[in-house]
């Protein structure tokens, strides 16, 4: 076996620190030289490496991402590393670097940076999941990092409130299912956001903050698995319908449960499945994906049994009642909407971030409309500024849904179908 060495994107476009430049010579002149002679080095185009020294060098464009330069590092996916060593300036910076190493094996994984070295297990099962079934593990957050949460989000809000004069949110955009807000490459991103403190949102705290059901700010990356999990309660099903993708985070776990005999996910982004395509193909999973509008899906009349979303719906904006018409169309069973909204459930910053954004907020009208049977609930976890909200419609009958589905409807954390785990 050998090594992999992964010189970060970051490095030559910053002034590497002494401790970054001590820490490689330290780390290579601890190699006997068989050993660098068998080695890897991923390194960018534009730093220079001496190929006499290592087994073999893989120079890569700007970047390197689990979407980028695949015919760079694909063919490692075929080898099992003794280990491999990320050299970066910050992992905020770097979490592309650091998702791919995730996603190579090797017995020791390391992360080497301004701040020292990291063990890049504490990464791992965050951004490289096991999708099978399992109950959703929430960490809770202690008081300080809680207060620390809303305080920063409180003053994005106060001066939200004062750049408007203390008038109502200006949308800042027109949402329309044809316009896609999403035309990059965000597999690693996306995957990045599941960790506690591999990227920051716009309130400097990571998005797998969430609030949960029973009122506490919680770190969790089982977003995705709690709302698996909440579909896979529901038996009978035998083909699902996952509307506005993304990256397929949710799809392919649906998928790898093996409880289905199909599960297909649409998004009109391009960029979206292709990277909801390398996720699958990476954590093996069946589900299939496909370029596809939510506002014109191509596929037949109740043709699959159950439709979810993951705040997907919210782009359609005055034009909801459109796409979820063509979702009732192709579904034959159930649907299950997790869209924000503050019509239910909202927090005092959601008053603000929905309008501004121009996020769909329609959802009790449209529903009555359309006659359908249909219930709300709030779920696991939400977002303290774009709370979620749970709609299960039921196709089959006229009743209200917790009636045939009351599994879908129990209070608090402990009820949530499949289970919670809380530290």
């Amino acid at each position: 076996m050998s090594i992999l060495i992964v010189v970060a994107a970051s490095l030559p476009r910053q002034h590497a620190s002494p401790a970054i430049a001590a820490s490689m010579t330290r780390f290579l002149a601890a190699q006997p030289p068989a050993a660098l002679a068998r080695a890897v080095v991923l390194c960018p185009s534009n730093v220079t490496v001496d190929p006499s020294i290592y087994g073999q060098v893989l120079p890569y464009g700007a970047a390197i991402g689990l979407e980028t330069s695949q015919d760079v590092w694909r063919p490692l996916l075929d080898r099992d590393f003794e280990e491999i060593v990320v050299f970066g300036t910050n992992h905020l910076a770097d979490f592309e670097e650091i998702v791919l190493a995730c996603y190579l094996d090797a017995k020791k994984k390391t992360y080497v940076s301004r701040h020292g070295l990291r063990n890049l297990a504490e990464w791992q099962h965050q951004v490289r999941p096991d999708l099978r079934p399992g109950a959703a593990v929430l960490r809770r957050l202690d008081a300080t990092r809680h207060a620390a949460y809303l305080q920063t989000v409180n003053r994005w809000l106060a001066d939200q409130l004062v750049k408007a004069n203390f008038n109502p949110p200006t949308r800042a955009a027109e949402r329309r299912p044809d316009v896609l807000i999403y035309q990059q490459p965000r597999l690693a991103l996306d995957l990045a956001e599941q960790a506690d403190d591999l990227e920051r949102g716009v309130y400097g705290h990571p998005w797998s903050t969430f609030l949960c059901l029973d009122g506490f700010l919680v770190h969790s990356s089982d977003y995705f698995g709690a709302l698996a999990n909440f579909v896979m309660a529901v038996d009978g099903i035998e083909r699902v319908l996952d509307v506005g993708c993304g990256s397929g985070l949710l799809a392919s776990r649906l998928a790898a449960s093996g409880r289905y005999h199909e599960v297909v996910g649409i998004d009109a982004s391009p960029q979206r499945i292709a990277g909801a395509r390398t996720y699958a193909t990476l954590n093996r999973s069946p589900a299939r994906f496909e370029v596809m509008s939510m506002a014109d899906i191509g596929l037949p009349d109740r043709s699959v049994d159950l439709s979810v979303t993951s705040f997907a719906l919210e782009q359609a904006g005055v034009h909801l009642e459109r796409c979820l018409s063509e979702i009732v169309r192709v579904t034959r069973r159930l649907i299950v909407l997790l869209e924000p909204t503050n019509e239910f459930f909202p927090t005092l910053a959601s008053m603000w971030h929905v309008p501004l954004w121009g996020w769909a907020n329609r959802y009790h009208a449209a529903l009555t409309q359309s006659g359908l049977a249909f219930a709300v609930r709030p779920p696991l976890l939400y977002h303290y500024t774009n709370p979620g909200t749970v709609f299960v419609i039921d196709l089959e009958g006229r009743e209200h849904p917790q009636l045939r589905h009351p599994q879908l409807f129990g209070l608090g954390c402990a009820a949530w179908p499949g289970g919670v785990t809380m530290l």
